[in-house]
């Protein structure tokens, strides 16, 4: 027989005990699980940690892809700061992650943030991701499907 010590570390955006009270999560489990509460405010609480984090997250970027460290423009954290984050943390990465592989001179600008992050209209809701769909697979020979995959994969 094997032993093992361990500690299970569980996150979630649910409100547990209203889901108690609800009768949708087992109040067991809950005191289980419940030991060392750490509650950490969603990102849009917490607008000041923005730029710490952004510079956190680029330098984690640089030293995965080997290259020379990112940074973030003014104006580029000034939009950023006026968004929302729904997604988080998990966003704001992947919003970087995009930006930084499509930025010049390894500094990122407002322009090349998601449309959604500086407010604009997406091209999803327009209609020309669609149109741009059809017509691209044809002049380059490939299947409609990669379009589409890469077009979802970067945004």
């Amino acid at each position: 027989m094997l032993t093992a010590d361990v500690r299970i570390i569980a996150a979630t955006n649910v409100d547990l005990e209203e889901k108690i009270a609800l009768k949708e999560f087992r109040e067991d489990l809950y005191y289980r699980l419940n030991v060392i509460p750490i509650s950490v405010a969603p990102l849009r609480a917490r607008l000041d940690d923005l730029t710490d984090l952004c510079s956190r997250i680029l330098d984690q970027i640089a030293r995965e892809r080997v290259s020379d460290p990112y940074t973030v423009s003014a104006e580029a954290l000034a939009t950023m700061q006026r968004y929302s984050w729904p997604g988080n943390v998990r966003q704001l990465e992947n919003v970087l992650e995009r930006a930084s592989a499509f930025c010049s001179g390894g500094q990122i600008r407002e322009n090349d943030l998601p449309d959604e992050i500086r407010g604009l209209p997406s091209l999803k809701s327009s209609g020309a991701n669609r149109k741009a769909g059809a017509a691209a697979p044809r002049r380059l020979g490939i299947p409609e499907k990669s379009i589409y995959n890469k077009m979802t994969r970067l945004g």
